[in-house]
């Protein structure tokens, strides 16, 4: 699965290996990792628990991913997901929306004013 480890790869920290590793076996496979920012708001922040979250995805990724990965981690986001909207780079956008590599993405509850 991984390529073999070079003779200076075997003095590296096992952690250090199996990163090496992985972002090689992902280079030799097309595939890129990208990290975006996800931030939280009222109601769902208390269900994440804090305001931000970096999340490391696989490439291609969507605002659908982001939330799928995200509900993953925490299932009580799925009871938002009828009524939150997605902003990237603090703009609406749709969930099937493309993510880039540094993207700030939020999820967004419904808002009342008064």
């Amino acid at each position: 699965m991984f390529p073999e480890a070079r003779g200076e790869d075997r003095k590296l920290p096992p952690v250090e290996l199996c990163l090496r590793k992985r972002i090689l076996s992902l280079a030799s496979s097309g595939t890129t990792m990208r990290s975006v920012t996800a931030l939280f708001f009222g109601p769902v922040r208390e269900v994440v628990g804090t305001d931000a979250i970096t999340l490391d995805v696989d490439d291609p990724f969507t605002g659908d991913a982001a939330f799928e990965a995200l509900a993953g981690r925490y299932p009580g986001l799925r009871a938002w997901r009828g009524s939150l909207r997605l902003a990237v780079n603090r703009e609406y956008s749709p969930f099937g929306r493309i993510l880039t590599p540094g993207d700030e993405i939020s999820f967004l509850p419904p808002v009342s004013g008064g």
